[in-house]
């Protein structure tokens, strides 16, 4: 069921109290009601390995392993007859993955919580393996490896990419993984016009799509129609899912090797109108719906409850560790659906939770630290990517009020709310001024970072922010103090955004609708949704602004989908630009038709992505990025605020300091196969 929350305007001492009421009721439903801390240490050092590991970092075995253990359980059904030997369900050549600090021990399960209405745990992701692709991202999240590709040649052209898969790989049911289910992907499922009616524009120039050859059973070509530069960084972020789909699983759900008549009659049986819908569900299950689907993933589901899913080991998993133990180390990973953020951090600060980022946040830090030892857990702080933990995105093309749109797309408009925030009370009221106040712009590490854009329009300004607004002709106000628009109507607008998310967003822009309010005479409201309505209403264009946490801001994901800053998106949460993102995405047959302005964008987007020049790449994305410092698409907060990761005293492995957020799929490409429990295990993790 669709839900709706709305929320009414607070007062600022309203929502200073209510912060405080809102962690300290947390803490009272796990511990008693202890009060928090006064004040936030920074995190103690790891402690010593309650066993002596069995090989030490410095000591890992090198070379590629040529024989090869599993775990426990996995050797009880080798000896019953239910497995082959681990030997013969690796590949020819694993891959050999090297622990942080030392070789795990098997055994354990590890438990999660988040509110993600989608799935069961992007904490449990973590584990789960969620993005096994040909290409991944390494451990900084700046440069790609091989994964189920060894390798991989670009022409210099740019417009050929070979690529060499991993041979031997098999899906979870023991069947082989080859050529043939990347062919099966591109011909019978993007190609078909039923499963994919808008083609990927990542994969195609001027409306023209690659092809896709096969050389060999471990040899696949893309044949672009022009230079396509970035297609490993597309790869290794999964824009093509080749990789996910089995076909010899899926074959019996597609009219082009099944019956069509019986195929349609399955599709009704299950509840749905075509048989393409039938196909999206066994192709992309729920997890909540679908229990079992051959995956190359380190985990497979293996059980379902009404609010939790449980996670075992792969047995066939291509990933050992240089010892030649197959990986995962971790037996089972569970995770838990809560009904809000506040009722997950009353799990973590009960000894329930070995592992958090999800719905950890910089403000409930003090309650963390004080119950981490009875919680039997560990607080670490990860870099955010965050660019802005909260940003704001005026809907340019909403169709249903142009008077307010006008507003919207009136530049001074759009200066005025941002020097009417506060970020300084922003930062240390939340986050005990850990985070920077900054512009919507990439992180400083990124290539096309430059320091105006993230200072651009930041520094509170009541006067200049008014007198802008009393410009546009807005300078009229009510009975109550509140500025009226031309028609004379109140100026108010609703702020969308999806309750279930990265980043506490809400509580952020409370206190920006206070600032707004007090400063500025601005009456604006939020309302929550889940993520399904929420989609629904950013592709009907019901969205007036929509809040959202602004990641995307590290080199790889800014240039593949600059969300933020230019209009090629359409749906999900960000709506600045609806139309016109429709408008390209559609090539131009639905939406709006852009101004020129945008068109400019685009363009020099475009270009950014078939250049092999880094140079005038580089050039190209700091173009894009002052025009957002000048005009503000988004409207952007504080941004790289420190995450507070929660760790199992026992769980080793774990990088003491690491990024978290999507760029690096929150923690996916930390190589957490390799992290295991150390005995003894807790009381939490023996089932």
């Amino acid at each position: 069921m669709n839900t709706v929350r709305d929320r009414t305007p607070i007062s600022r001492r309203q929502f200073l109290h209510l912060s405080a009421v809102t962690v300290t009721g947390a803490l009272a439903a796990a511990c008693g009601g202890a009060a928090a801390p006064a004040e936030v240490t920074a995190p103690e050092a790891a402690p010593a390995a309650t066993t002596a590991p069995a090989a030490p970092a410095a000591q890992m075995p090198s070379g590629t392993p040529t024989s090869f253990q599993e775990a426990p359980m996995l050797a009880e059904r080798v000896a019953a007859g239910q497995l082959p030997p681990v030997a013969e369900r690796l590949p020819a050549e694993p891959k050999v993955v090297v622990p942080l600090q030392e070789i795990g021990a098997y055994g354990g399960t590890i438990h999660t919580v988040s509110d993600s209405a989608g799935r069961i745990g992007w904490d449990s992701a973590v584990f789960t393996s969620e993005r096994e692709y040909l290409l991944q991202l390494d451990s900084t999240c700046l440069g790609i490896t091989p994964n189920l590709a060894t390798s991989w040649e670009m022409s210099d052209d740019a417009k050929t990419m070979t690529i060499h898969l991993r041979q031997g790989v098999k899906f979870s049911d023991g069947e082989p993984w080859t050529a043939d289910d990347i062919i099966f992907y591109w011909e019978d499922v993007v190609l078909n016009d039923d499963l994919t009616p808008v083609k990927p524009h990542s994969w195609s120039i001027g409306g023209e799509l690659m092809t896709v050859e096969k050389v060999d059973d471990y040899t696949v070509v893309f044949h672009f129609p022009g230079p396509i530069p970035m297609a490993p960084a597309l790869l290794a972020r999964g824009y093509f899912n080749g990789n996910n789909l089995p076909k010899h699983y899926l074959t019996e759900y597609h009219p082009k090797y099944a019956d069509q008549t019986k195929l349609d009659e399955a599709a009704k049986e299950a509840g749905f109108e075509f048989w393409y819908q039938l196909f999206q569900k066994k192709a992309f299950p729920d997890e909540r719906d679908e229990a079992y689907h051959p995956t190359l993933n380190a985990f497979l589901v293996m059980e379902k409850g009404v609010d939790s899913i449980t996670d075992e080991r792969n047995p066939y998993y291509f990933k050992v560790d240089p010892a030649g133990n197959q990986l995962p180390y971790i037996d089972r990973v569970v995770g838990t659906a809560v009904a809000n953020r506040e009722v997950g951090t009353a799990k973590i600060m009960g000894g329930e939770v070995d592992f958090g980022g999800w719905l950890s946040t910089t403000e409930n830090l003090p309650l963390y630290q004080e119950n981490a030892e009875a919680g039997q857990y560990r607080v670490l702080l990860w870099k955010s990517v965050w660019a802005s933990e909260a940003g704001f995105g005026a809907n340019q093309t909403y169709e249903k009020d142009t008077a307010l749109r006008d507003i919207f797309r009136d530049v001074r408009f759009r200066r005025a709310l941002s020097l009417g925030m506060d970020r300084d009370e922003i930062n240390n009221v939340l986050y005990f001024g850990l985070a920077t106040p900054r512009q919507l712009t990439v992180l400083p590490t990124s290539r096309y970072f430059e320091q105006e854009f993230a200072d651009s329009y930041i520094q509170q300004d009541v006067d200049e922010a008014n007198r802008l607004l009393d410009e546009m002709g807005l300078d009229q106000r009510d009975a109550q103090g509140f500025r009226l628009r031309p028609d004379g109507a109140r100026l108010t607008w609703q702020i969308d955004y999806p309750e279930a998310g990265e980043r506490p967003r809400e509580i952020v822009a409370q206190l920006v609708l206070e600032q707004w309010r007090e400063n500025l005479g601005i009456e604006a409201t939020l309302k929550g949704y889940t993520g399904e309505l929420m989609e629904t209403r950013v592709r009907a264009n019901d969205v007036q602004m929509n809040l959202g946490d602004c990641d995307n801001a590290m080199d790889i994901m800014f240039a593949l989908t600059p969300y933020w800053s230019v209009p090629m998106n359409w749906g999900w949460e960000w709506c600045w630009e609806t139309l016109w993102g429709l408008w390209y995405q559609t090539n131009g047959e639905q939406g709006e038709e852009p101004p020129q302005q945008m068109k400019d964008l685009l363009a020099m987007w475009e270009e950014m992505k078939a250049t092999p020049d880094e140079e005038r790449r580089t050039q190209l994305g700091k173009e894009i990025l002052k025009q957002q410092a000048e005009n503000l698409w988004t409207i952007g907060t504080v941004g790289m605020a420190p995450v507070p990761v929660i760790v199992a005293t026992n769980l080793g492995n774990v990088p003491e300091e690491q990024l978290w957020g999507w760029d690096c799929y929150f923690g996916q490409v930390f190589d957490s196969m390799t992290w295991y429990l150390k005995q003894p295990l807790l009381d939490r993790q023996q089932a």
